[in-house]
Formats: structure tokens, C-alpha cells, sequence
């Protein structure tokens, strides 16, 4: 467990999307103060091999909210494995537009073929460039140079 705020968010952005969902689970258990410095940067995407429903200690999280909800995100379309899963109250610039590419439709390829690519169908949610519909700009297209 992470003892200090570079520490927690350098876990809560690791690679593995099994360790950011158990930093933040671990972390809601620390109590009110910790709860509350843990909140904002709970944001966690990709492979969390649940769906919605079953995010454990982070779905208990004051203002989590997922993306993706009631939708199959592999492949074969038999299980919601993917999903992105963010502070509401921290990510206002969040739209509530949000889904699954679905690559077998789009590319009209079979599902072996799919598979051949990923046993996961990308996630997406569309964020604007303004927070809270306030009209400051919080991001912009990159520059010259900007990789």
C-alpha cells in the first residue's frame, strides 16, 4: 500500500489495471480523511475483468461512475470486462457520451478474425474541452512539437 500522495498516484496510474482497482480498494478502507484524498484520483480504465455491478470497495466510492453499463466488451460478447470508471464530481468535462467499439461491425470481420486483434473491444467516452460547461478552455489541440 502506497504511504504517500506521489506513491498513491503513481500506483493509481499503473499499467495494471488490477493494481489501480486495488490501490483505490485499499484505500477506501483508510477511513474518512484518506477516503476523501483518494476520491479525485480514482479514475481507473480498461481491463477490470467485471462489469459494472461488481466493482467491489472502488464502486462504493463517494460520486464513482462508470462509463459503460449493460454492455458485453469482449469479443465473443459474453461478458462487460471493460469500462472506464471516474470521479463524477471531479470530471465535470465528462459528457455521459460513452461506449464500445465494436470492430466486428465496423471492419465486417468475423469474430475469429476479431479475436485474431483483441479479446476486448475498445472502450471510449467523450470528454469536452470545457469544464463544466463553464467555457474555460481546459485543453486544447497540440502544438507544433507536441508529440
Amino acid at each position: 500500500m502506497p504511504t504517500d500522495v506521489p506513491q498513491l498516484l503513481a500506483a493509481l496510474t499503473a499499467a495494471e489495471p488490477a493494481e489501480r482497482a486495488g490501490v483505490a480498494e485499499q484505500s477506501s478502507r483508510l477511513g474518512p480523511d484518506a477516503l476523501a484524498a483518494a476520491v479525485p484520483l480514482a479514475r481507473a480504465f480498461g481491463d477490470l475483468n467485471v462489469d459494472e455491478r461488481h466493482l467491489g470497495e472502488l464502486g462504493r466510492l463517494p460520486n464513482i461512475a462508470h462509463a459503460i453499463a449493460g454492455v458485453k466488451t469482449n469479443t465473443r460478447r459474453t461478458k462487460s470486462y471493460d469500462n472506464i470508471v471516474l470521479d463524477a464530481r471531479n470530471t465535470t468535462e465528462y459528457t455521459g457520451h460513452s461506449g464500445v467499439f465494436d470492430i466486428m461491425a465496423e471492419f465486417d470481420i468475423t469474430t475469429e478474425q476479431a479475436l485474431g486483434v483483441s479479446d476486448h473491444m475498445p472502450v471510449w467516452a467523450e470528454f469536452s474541452a470545457f469544464e463544466s460547461g463553464s467555457g474555460a478552455v481546459i485543453a486544447t489541440r497540440p502544438g507544433p512539437g507536441t508529440r
